[in-house]
């Protein structure tokens, strides 16, 4: 994947909420989330709200344990 900038869900949501672009096309991304999540309520697709978990790895880079992620306040 080629990123024209490293963003926090954060920085983005605020970006979105001030109308600030940031020179980048988040409308145009936002636009597009909305299209597949129409696409996806109309095929009838299951939800799950489950809270996002943070795996922590060992010095090695395995898995050591997993802990619940700090929650986002984004909205859609």
């Amino acid at each position: 994947m080629r990123s024209a900038a490293r963003l926090t869900y954060e920085q983005v949501q605020r970006a979105r909420d001030e109308g600030d672009g940031l020179g980048l096309p988040i409308s145009h991304l936002y636009a597009a989330f909305r299209a597949l999540l129409a696409a996806r309520t109309e095929r009838g697709t299951l939800d799950l709200d489950l809270p996002e978990r943070k795996v922590v790895l060992d010095g090695q880079g395995r898995s050591w344990r997993s802990r619940r992620a700090p929650a986002s306040t984004v909205t859609g």
